[in-house]
Protein backbone atom coordinates (compact mmCIF):
# COMPACT_ATOMS: atom_id res chain seq x y z
CA UNK A 1 0.00 0.00 0.00
CA UNK A 2 2.50 2.55 0.88
CA UNK A 3 4.14 1.10 -2.45
CA UNK A 4 1.30 2.28 -4.17
CA UNK A 5 0.60 5.98 -2.92
CA UNK A 6 4.42 6.23 -3.09
CA UNK A 7 4.39 5.67 -6.48
CA UNK A 8 1.54 7.83 -7.18
CA UNK A 9 3.41 10.50 -5.33
CA UNK A 10 6.15 10.06 -7.49
CA UNK A 11 3.84 10.58 -10.66
CA UNK A 12 2.69 13.93 -9.07
CA UNK A 13 5.85 15.28 -8.67
CA UNK A 14 6.88 14.67 -12.13
CA UNK A 15 3.41 16.39 -13.11
CA UNK A 16 4.05 19.14 -11.48
CA UNK A 17 7.48 19.36 -12.78
CA UNK A 18 6.58 19.36 -16.39
CA UNK A 19 3.77 21.60 -15.78
CA UNK A 20 6.11 24.07 -14.36
CA UNK A 21 8.77 23.70 -17.28
CA UNK A 22 6.11 24.05 -19.91
CA UNK A 23 4.85 27.44 -18.39
CA UNK A 24 8.51 28.53 -18.21
CA UNK A 25 9.19 28.16 -21.52
CA UNK A 26 6.04 28.94 -23.16
CA UNK A 27 6.93 32.22 -22.74
CA UNK A 28 9.80 34.14 -25.28
CA UNK A 29 11.09 37.50 -25.13
CA UNK A 30 12.14 40.05 -28.18
CA UNK A 31 13.23 43.55 -28.38
CA UNK A 32 12.28 45.73 -31.27
CA UNK A 33 15.86 46.81 -31.45
CA UNK A 34 16.98 43.04 -32.17
CA UNK A 35 14.79 43.07 -35.61
CA UNK A 36 16.48 43.63 -38.45
CA UNK A 37 14.86 47.17 -39.58
CA UNK A 38 14.69 49.10 -42.52
CA UNK A 39 13.04 52.51 -43.28
CA UNK A 40 10.29 52.89 -45.97
CA UNK A 41 9.54 55.92 -47.31
CA UNK A 42 5.24 55.99 -48.09
CA UNK A 43 3.78 56.77 -51.92
CA UNK A 44 0.32 58.72 -51.63
CA UNK A 45 -1.71 56.91 -54.23
CA UNK A 46 -4.33 59.28 -55.58
CA UNK A 47 -7.36 57.74 -54.50
CA UNK A 48 -10.11 59.58 -53.43
CA UNK A 49 -12.94 57.95 -54.13
CA UNK A 50 -15.93 57.40 -51.22
CA UNK A 51 -18.68 58.34 -49.81
CA UNK A 52 -17.01 59.74 -46.44
CA UNK A 53 -14.51 57.50 -46.25
CA UNK A 54 -12.71 55.67 -42.82
CA UNK A 55 -10.50 53.47 -44.29
CA UNK A 56 -9.40 51.76 -47.21
CA UNK A 57 -8.02 47.65 -47.57
CA UNK A 58 -6.71 46.93 -50.97
CA UNK A 59 -8.09 43.45 -51.62
CA UNK A 60 -6.39 40.27 -53.87
CA UNK A 61 -4.11 43.58 -55.16
CA UNK A 62 -6.99 44.70 -57.92
CA UNK A 63 -10.10 46.23 -55.69
CA UNK A 64 -10.10 48.81 -53.13
CA UNK A 65 -12.66 48.37 -50.38
CA UNK A 66 -13.77 51.75 -48.64
CA UNK A 67 -15.58 51.75 -45.25
CA UNK A 68 -17.92 54.72 -44.61
CA UNK A 69 -18.15 56.29 -41.69
CA UNK A 70 -22.20 56.87 -42.10
CA UNK A 71 -23.33 54.30 -44.29
CA UNK A 72 -25.86 56.09 -46.03
CA UNK A 73 -26.87 54.27 -47.59
CA UNK A 74 -23.90 51.77 -47.90
CA UNK A 75 -20.92 51.15 -45.23
CA UNK A 76 -19.07 49.41 -47.64
CA UNK A 77 -17.85 50.53 -51.52
CA UNK A 78 -15.58 48.88 -53.73
CA UNK A 79 -13.53 50.03 -56.59
CA UNK A 80 -11.37 48.99 -58.76
CA UNK A 81 -7.60 50.23 -57.99
CA UNK A 82 -5.94 51.00 -61.04
CA UNK A 83 -9.03 52.46 -63.12
CA UNK A 84 -10.09 54.45 -59.77
CA UNK A 85 -13.99 53.47 -60.67
CA UNK A 86 -16.71 52.00 -59.16
CA UNK A 87 -17.05 48.12 -58.82
CA UNK A 88 -20.24 47.99 -56.46
CA UNK A 89 -21.67 49.33 -53.46
CA UNK A 90 -23.02 46.88 -50.26
CA UNK A 91 -23.71 46.68 -46.65
CA UNK A 92 -27.02 49.24 -46.60
CA UNK A 93 -27.51 50.73 -43.37
CA UNK A 94 -31.27 49.82 -41.94
CA UNK A 95 -33.23 47.45 -39.97
CA UNK A 96 -34.38 45.15 -42.23
CA UNK A 97 -33.61 41.77 -42.96
CA UNK A 98 -30.56 42.13 -45.14
CA UNK A 99 -29.51 45.80 -43.82
CA UNK A 100 -26.58 46.47 -41.08
CA UNK A 101 -26.80 48.96 -38.01
CA UNK A 102 -22.66 48.97 -37.88
CA UNK A 103 -20.42 47.42 -39.72
CA UNK A 104 -17.07 46.04 -38.94
CA UNK A 105 -14.91 44.29 -41.47
CA UNK A 106 -11.98 41.56 -41.29
CA UNK A 107 -9.64 40.98 -44.63
CA UNK A 108 -6.23 39.66 -43.56
CA UNK A 109 -5.34 37.26 -46.10
CA UNK A 110 -5.82 36.85 -50.23
CA UNK A 111 -8.64 34.89 -49.78
CA UNK A 112 -11.95 34.97 -51.32
CA UNK A 113 -13.85 35.71 -48.41
CA UNK A 114 -14.61 39.03 -46.61
CA UNK A 115 -16.22 39.15 -42.71
CA UNK A 116 -18.57 41.81 -41.99
CA UNK A 117 -19.90 42.21 -38.77
CA UNK A 118 -22.67 44.34 -36.89
CA UNK A 119 -22.76 44.56 -33.07
CA UNK A 120 -25.62 46.13 -32.77
CA UNK A 121 -27.42 43.89 -34.28
CA UNK A 122 -25.51 40.98 -33.05
CA UNK A 123 -25.15 39.54 -36.53
CA UNK A 124 -21.82 38.74 -38.90
CA UNK A 125 -22.27 37.36 -42.61
CA UNK A 126 -19.15 35.80 -44.85
CA UNK A 127 -19.26 37.85 -48.23
CA UNK A 128 -17.71 35.76 -51.38
CA UNK A 129 -15.73 38.04 -53.30
CA UNK A 130 -16.35 36.09 -56.72
CA UNK A 131 -20.47 35.90 -55.91
CA UNK A 132 -20.18 39.89 -54.53
CA UNK A 133 -18.81 40.90 -58.37
CA UNK A 134 -21.15 38.99 -59.84
CA UNK A 135 -24.33 40.14 -58.10
CA UNK A 136 -23.26 43.79 -56.41
CA UNK A 137 -25.51 45.22 -53.66
CA UNK A 138 -27.96 41.98 -54.82
CA UNK A 139 -25.89 39.64 -52.91
CA UNK A 140 -26.79 39.05 -49.34
CA UNK A 141 -24.93 35.87 -47.50
CA UNK A 142 -26.74 34.34 -45.00
CA UNK A 143 -26.13 35.92 -41.70
CA UNK A 144 -24.84 34.63 -38.07
CA UNK A 145 -25.49 35.53 -34.89
CA UNK A 146 -22.29 36.98 -33.05
CA UNK A 147 -21.90 37.58 -28.73
CA UNK A 148 -22.20 40.84 -27.31
CA UNK A 149 -18.47 40.36 -25.95
CA UNK A 150 -17.18 40.59 -29.53
CA UNK A 151 -14.06 42.27 -30.40
CA UNK A 152 -12.71 44.13 -33.25
CA UNK A 153 -11.89 41.03 -35.68
CA UNK A 154 -13.45 37.93 -36.60
CA UNK A 155 -11.88 34.90 -38.29
CA UNK A 156 -13.24 31.64 -39.65
CA UNK A 157 -11.30 28.33 -38.33
CA UNK A 158 -13.45 26.17 -40.83
CA UNK A 159 -17.14 26.17 -42.56
CA UNK A 160 -18.52 26.34 -39.46
CA UNK A 161 -16.50 27.71 -36.88
CA UNK A 162 -16.19 30.92 -36.08
CA UNK A 163 -13.09 32.32 -33.74
CA UNK A 164 -13.20 35.86 -31.68
CA UNK A 165 -11.47 37.48 -29.20
CA UNK A 166 -13.16 37.68 -26.02
CA UNK A 167 -13.78 40.57 -24.16
CA UNK A 168 -14.39 39.29 -21.05
CA UNK A 169 -10.66 38.07 -20.64
CA UNK A 170 -8.12 40.45 -19.07
CA UNK A 171 -4.39 38.71 -18.67
CA UNK A 172 -4.14 40.91 -15.81
CA UNK A 173 -5.06 38.27 -13.25
CA UNK A 174 -6.16 40.88 -10.55
CA UNK A 175 -9.49 41.46 -12.79
CA UNK A 176 -9.45 37.52 -14.11
CA UNK A 177 -12.92 36.49 -15.23
CA UNK A 178 -11.73 32.98 -15.81
CA UNK A 179 -12.73 33.25 -19.18
CA UNK A 180 -11.04 31.86 -22.47
CA UNK A 181 -9.56 34.30 -24.68
CA UNK A 182 -10.52 33.09 -27.85
CA UNK A 183 -14.27 32.16 -28.05
CA UNK A 184 -14.92 29.48 -30.75
CA UNK A 185 -18.70 28.46 -31.83
CA UNK A 186 -20.42 26.90 -34.71
CA UNK A 187 -22.08 28.85 -37.24
CA UNK A 188 -24.21 25.87 -38.20
CA UNK A 189 -25.66 25.17 -34.65
CA UNK A 190 -29.77 25.86 -34.28
CA UNK A 191 -28.78 28.25 -31.08
CA UNK A 192 -25.87 29.24 -29.84
CA UNK A 193 -26.20 30.62 -25.88
CA UNK A 194 -23.77 33.53 -25.59
CA UNK A 195 -25.53 34.94 -22.55
CA UNK A 196 -24.34 32.44 -20.07
CA UNK A 197 -20.87 34.06 -20.22
CA UNK A 198 -22.18 37.25 -19.44
CA UNK A 199 -24.06 35.99 -16.36
CA UNK A 200 -21.11 35.34 -14.29
CA UNK A 201 -18.73 37.97 -15.34
CA UNK A 202 -17.26 39.87 -12.34
CA UNK A 203 -15.62 42.29 -14.25
CA UNK A 204 -16.32 44.65 -17.11
CA UNK A 205 -12.81 44.60 -19.20
CA UNK A 206 -14.80 45.76 -22.72
CA UNK A 207 -12.35 49.04 -22.40
CA UNK A 208 -8.90 47.23 -21.62
CA UNK A 209 -8.56 44.21 -23.66
CA UNK A 210 -9.03 42.96 -27.55
CA UNK A 211 -7.05 41.92 -30.27
CA UNK A 212 -6.89 40.32 -33.93
CA UNK A 213 -7.09 36.46 -34.39
CA UNK A 214 -4.78 34.96 -37.15
CA UNK A 215 -5.29 31.40 -38.82
CA UNK A 216 -2.45 30.00 -40.68
CA UNK A 217 -4.64 29.15 -44.00
CA UNK A 218 -2.94 25.28 -43.96
CA UNK A 219 -0.95 24.80 -40.88
CA UNK A 220 -2.27 23.78 -37.22
CA UNK A 221 -1.32 27.22 -35.75
CA UNK A 222 -3.16 30.41 -34.70
CA UNK A 223 -1.95 33.58 -33.71
CA UNK A 224 -3.52 35.83 -31.18
CA UNK A 225 -2.54 40.01 -30.82
CA UNK A 226 -3.36 41.75 -28.25
CA UNK A 227 -4.43 45.06 -29.25
CA UNK A 228 -3.23 46.85 -25.74
CA UNK A 229 -0.19 44.88 -24.40
CA UNK A 230 2.75 43.73 -25.95
CA UNK A 231 1.86 40.09 -25.78
CA UNK A 232 1.54 37.70 -29.17
CA UNK A 233 -0.07 34.36 -28.06
CA UNK A 234 0.31 30.98 -30.65
CA UNK A 235 -2.03 28.50 -30.54
CA UNK A 236 -2.62 24.86 -32.03
CA UNK A 237 -6.11 24.13 -34.06
CA UNK A 238 -7.12 22.88 -30.69
CA UNK A 239 -6.58 26.10 -28.91
CA UNK A 240 -3.89 24.64 -26.46
CA UNK A 241 -1.64 27.52 -26.32
CA UNK A 242 2.00 26.84 -27.11
CA UNK A 243 4.09 30.02 -27.08
CA UNK A 244 3.85 33.71 -26.01
CA UNK A 245 5.75 36.61 -27.66
CA UNK A 246 6.62 38.95 -24.93
CA UNK A 247 7.63 42.32 -26.46
CA UNK A 248 8.79 44.22 -28.23
CA UNK A 249 9.26 46.50 -25.46
CA UNK A 250 8.57 45.83 -21.60
CA UNK A 251 5.11 47.48 -20.95
CA UNK A 252 2.81 46.94 -17.67
CA UNK A 253 -0.74 49.04 -18.31
CA UNK A 254 -1.92 50.58 -15.12
CA UNK A 255 -5.08 49.77 -14.35
CA UNK A 256 -8.64 51.55 -12.60
CA UNK A 257 -11.62 50.64 -10.99
CA UNK A 258 -15.02 52.80 -11.61
CA UNK A 259 -18.09 51.30 -10.03
CA UNK A 260 -21.02 51.76 -11.02
CA UNK A 261 -23.77 48.91 -12.40
CA UNK A 262 -20.97 46.77 -12.61
CA UNK A 263 -17.27 46.88 -11.39
CA UNK A 264 -15.62 48.46 -15.24
CA UNK A 265 -12.23 48.29 -15.23
CA UNK A 266 -10.00 51.05 -17.57
CA UNK A 267 -6.53 52.46 -18.16
CA UNK A 268 -5.21 55.28 -16.29
CA UNK A 269 -3.84 56.38 -19.58
CA UNK A 270 -5.01 54.58 -22.82
CA UNK A 271 -2.91 52.65 -24.83
CA UNK A 272 -2.68 51.06 -28.38
CA UNK A 273 0.36 48.67 -29.09
CA UNK A 274 -0.01 46.45 -31.87
CA UNK A 275 -2.98 47.12 -34.23
CA UNK A 276 -4.01 45.12 -37.46
CA UNK A 277 -2.29 42.25 -39.47
CA UNK A 278 -2.22 40.79 -42.63
CA UNK A 279 -0.51 37.22 -43.68
CA UNK A 280 0.35 34.37 -46.15
CA UNK A 281 1.08 30.87 -45.79
CA UNK A 282 5.08 31.92 -45.17
CA UNK A 283 4.49 35.03 -42.39
CA UNK A 284 2.81 37.34 -40.97
CA UNK A 285 2.96 41.19 -40.66
CA UNK A 286 1.31 43.35 -38.06
CA UNK A 287 1.50 46.80 -37.28
CA UNK A 288 2.96 48.18 -33.95
CA UNK A 289 2.23 51.26 -32.61
CA UNK A 290 4.70 51.17 -29.64
CA UNK A 291 2.31 52.02 -26.75
CA UNK A 292 0.76 55.51 -28.11
CA UNK A 293 -2.19 56.87 -26.38
CA UNK A 294 -4.61 56.44 -29.15
CA UNK A 295 -4.17 56.95 -33.39
CA UNK A 296 -2.19 60.07 -32.86
CA UNK A 297 -0.16 61.09 -36.00
CA UNK A 298 3.27 59.65 -35.79
CA UNK A 299 5.66 56.86 -37.65
CA UNK A 300 4.83 52.93 -36.87
CA UNK A 301 6.96 49.63 -37.31
CA UNK A 302 5.08 47.22 -39.60
CA UNK A 303 6.85 43.71 -38.25
CA UNK A 304 7.23 40.76 -40.25
CA UNK A 305 7.16 37.39 -38.48
CA UNK A 306 7.30 33.28 -39.17
CA UNK A 307 4.63 31.31 -38.24
CA UNK A 308 6.49 30.11 -35.16
CA UNK A 309 6.53 33.64 -33.70
CA UNK A 310 10.65 34.24 -35.22
CA UNK A 311 10.61 38.12 -35.62
CA UNK A 312 12.76 38.28 -38.74
CA UNK A 313 12.67 41.67 -40.21
CA UNK A 314 11.23 45.48 -39.26
CA UNK A 315 10.16 47.93 -41.33
CA UNK A 316 9.91 51.73 -39.95
CA UNK A 317 6.90 53.32 -42.25
CA UNK A 318 6.73 57.38 -42.36
CA UNK A 319 2.81 57.29 -42.02
CA UNK A 320 0.57 56.19 -39.24
CA UNK A 321 -0.99 53.06 -41.00
CA UNK A 322 -4.72 52.14 -39.69
CA UNK A 323 -4.69 49.03 -41.81
CA UNK A 324 -2.32 47.15 -43.73
CA UNK A 325 -2.42 44.72 -46.67
CA UNK A 326 0.61 42.63 -48.18
CA UNK A 327 0.64 41.35 -51.62
CA UNK A 328 0.90 38.06 -52.55
CA UNK A 329 5.09 38.01 -53.68
CA UNK A 330 5.70 40.47 -50.90
CA UNK A 331 7.18 43.11 -52.74
CA UNK A 332 4.44 45.89 -51.94
CA UNK A 333 2.73 46.69 -48.41
CA UNK A 334 -0.65 49.32 -48.70
CA UNK A 335 -2.47 50.91 -45.98
CA UNK A 336 -5.07 53.61 -44.83
CA UNK A 337 -3.20 56.72 -43.37
CA UNK A 338 -5.20 57.67 -40.34
CA UNK A 339 -5.47 61.70 -40.31
CA UNK A 340 -7.92 62.77 -37.69
CA UNK A 341 -10.04 65.89 -38.72
CA UNK A 342 -9.14 65.51 -42.39
CA UNK A 343 -9.57 62.62 -45.15
CA UNK A 344 -7.46 59.22 -44.91
CA UNK A 345 -5.08 58.23 -47.59
CA UNK A 346 -4.52 55.14 -49.47
CA UNK A 347 -0.67 54.74 -48.93
CA UNK A 348 1.89 51.89 -50.72
CA UNK A 349 5.41 50.92 -49.52
CA UNK A 350 7.65 48.94 -51.51
CA UNK A 351 9.62 46.16 -49.38
CA UNK A 352 12.54 44.78 -50.07
CA UNK A 353 13.33 41.12 -48.45
CA UNK A 354 16.20 40.88 -45.52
Amino acid sequence: MLKKYFYYFIILLASLYNFGCKETTKEVKYLLESVPNSSLAAEVLKFKEGNNPMLYNVINDSLVLVENWSGKPFYLELFNLNRNSLVTKFVRRGNGPNEFLSCYVSFKSNTNQLHVFDIVKRQGAIYNIDSLLKYGDQYHPPKFNVPSFIGNDIATLDTSTILIFNKYYVTNKQYSNNVFPIFSYNIEADKTDFEFMSENIKFFTHNVTDGFIAVHPTDDIIWLIYQDENRIEIYNKTLELIKALIGPKEFNPEYEIREGDGIEVSYKVRTRTYWGCFYNTNHIYILYFGECSGFQKQPVNLLKFTWDGTPIQRFELDRNLYTVYVDPEEKYVYGTEYIQGDLPKLIKYKIEPW
